[in-house]
This record gives C-alpha cells, structure tokens and sequence, in this order.
C-alpha cells in the first residue's frame, strides 16, 4: 500500500511538472514601439513574436509589447534591442473580469533610460499606451481601465488620465 501511494504521489507530480513546462508555440502580432534610429522619433509598428504560451493566455499579445526585438541585420556588429519598453524596463499586463474587457497594468517599477537612448520615460509610457490601444482595438477588446505602478510622477499620471479620457477608437497622441 505505501509503496502504491509513493508511486502513485510521483506519477502525479511528474505529470503536474511536464505539463506546467509544456507549451504550443504560434507567431503571435503585436504592437511595439521602436526605436526611430536615424529618424530620431519613436515609430509604433506591428511586429510578429514567437507566443510560446499562446494557447494558454490570450492576453498574451499585451505582454509580449514589452518583448525584446532585436531584429535580422546586415550590420557588421549586433545591433540592440530597438523595443523601447523594453529597453526601458517597462512589463505590460493585463487580468480580464470578463473575455474581451481588461484591465491594463503598465509597471514601471524598473524603468530606466539607457544612455543610448534620448528619449523621455513619458513619451515611451505614452508610444507604449497607444500600443495598448492598437492592439484592442485590432481584437475588439475593451480597455476598462489603464494603471501605471508605482503611482507619484505627476507626467505621466496626467498620461495616464489623458488615455483613459481618450476615445480609444481614435489614434492616443502619444507623440
């Protein structure tokens, strides 16, 4: 009897371990915004990312807007990451009461601005808001409410207040 419980406590665990490691794969389109580099402006494009969880977490697509994207080059050194929240730091999340009706976390806990690049943490706060928007509005799903934590920075509260206010059928001036 013990020697069946203990084998039987190991086929349940070892299930519970390869199925929590398991994953279906699929390219999954998002929003990112990108570093300009000669043109000097943040440029908001569609970019395809490989979704190793995409089967599990629809809401997926939202974070993957703060993947690395350090894309093919004909360079003769590596080039960096041009995704601007994430070479900021900034992490997009997203909980849903209900399918299609989020609530949208943009944590900045830590954000920092690389020296290579100029600019300002608000204005990728806000390129990354309208990423957020993009990408809904393209899934009809609904932004019940936006955050941004930690909470105090007067700028980008106000950016935060300025995209809740938006109508978000309409391009966010994020510039």
């Amino acid at each position: 009897m013990r020697a069946s419980t203990i084998c039987l406590a190991l086929v349940i665990g070892t299930t519970t371990a390869v199925s929590s490691l398991a994953g279906e794969s699929t390219l999954t389109r998002t929003f990112q915004p990108l570093d300009g580099r000669g043109s000097a402006e943040i440029q908001i494009e569609p970019v395809m990312c490989h979704d190793w969880y995409a089967h599990g977490d629809y809401l997926a697509a939202l974070s993957l807007i703060a993947a690395k994207n350090i894309p093919p080059t004909n360079a003769p050194k590596a080039v960096e990451d041009i995704n601007l929240a994430s070479a900021y730091g900034i992490h997009v999340s997203a909980s849903s009461i209900e399918k299609g009706v989020l609530h949208v976390t943009l944590d900045l806990t830590h954000t920092q601005r690389p020296g290579r690049m100029g600019y300002s943490t608000v204005q990728v706060v806000r390129a990354t808001m309208e990423c957020v928007r993009r990408l809904a509005a393209e899934r009809h799903w609904l932004i019940k409410s936006l955050r941004v934590a930690p909470e105090g920075d007067q700028e980008i509260a106000q950016a935060v207040e300025d995209f809740q206010t938006y109508p978000k059928d309409k391009e966010f001036p994020w510039r």
